[in-house]
């Protein structure tokens, strides 16, 4: 053997003491990892209400934060709550809806098109302003072009506990009704 394999393996035993050993357990026992394993526990995550400018506190009318404004009584927020839609031309459907204030002057909803006896999920997005409300009401499952897809663009007065103005209805087979709509608040 030449003596530069000879300091090689004098090397190589040497270096090997450093390293961890394989060693043999008792048959049915476990393992122990001899390096240290990483830490795969996920932290848990952290829910935190919607941000609406709007506290939990009212009890004395004041927010919890001072950078927000007091929150609204109900005389103010006269659009939140639940409606029943009526169209003028269409008396085979009816719309229900849950309103409520997401913001200033944003409107937010979701709820049912019953139409022939038939109940679809919708949801609605829109603007108050002073006593005017502007409001998309979409189908919640079916997409643009499909038959089953209907969409209606509101622009209604809020005079006391009622809405009145017109709609547009757009389908998924692309056909476009106007006419006018009323509604009650529940």
């Amino acid at each position: 053997m030449r003596p530069g394999n000879r300091l090689i393996i004098m090397i190589l035993l040497a270096c090997s003491c450093s390293y961890p050993f394989a060693q043999s357990i008792e048959e049915g026992a476990i393992a122990q990892p001899s390096m240290p394993v990483p830490n795969m526990d996920m932290p848990k995550p952290v829910i935190k209400a919607p941000a609406t400018g709007l506290t939990d506190e009212k009890s004395n009318g004041q927010s919890a934060d001072n950078n927000s404004s007091p929150a609204p009584n109900e005389a103010d927020d006269v659009i939140s709550g639940k409606w029943a839609i009526r169209f003028e031309d269409l008396r085979d459907r009816s719309l229900d809806l849950t309103l409520w204030s997401s913001g200033k002057d944003k409107i937010m909803g979701y709820g049912t098109l019953t139409k022939n006896g038939a109940e679809i999920s919708m949801t609605a997005s829109g603007s108050l302003r002073e006593n005017e409300l502007v409001m998309v009401v979409k189908s919640g499952q079916a997409e643009l072009g499909s038959a089953d897809y209907s969409e209606y663009d509101l622009d209604m007065l809020v005079e006391n506990s009622t809405l009145s103005g017109t709609y547009t209805l757009s389908s998924g087979t692309g056909a476009s009704i106007n006419g006018n709509a009323t509604a009650i608040k529940r």
